[in-house]
């Protein structure tokens, strides 16, 4: 279920707060929803356009 969820993520259908819902009704577990969403905000952090001073 990783996978689907992960690409769910990854594609705007889930957002964080329904990936970590899915934690308490154990559909997702912790550690996978870490990975999930760890990795998607250490994608942004390298996509962001650096700040001019």
């Amino acid at each position: 279920m990783f996978e689907i969820y992960k690409m769910e993520f990854d594609i705007g259908i889930v957002t964080a707060d329904d990936l970590k819902s899915y934690i308490g009704m154990g559909i997702l577990s912790q550690p996978d929803y870490e990975r999930i969403v760890g990795d998607e905000s250490h994608e942004e952090s390298n996509s962001a356009p650096e700040v001019q001073a």
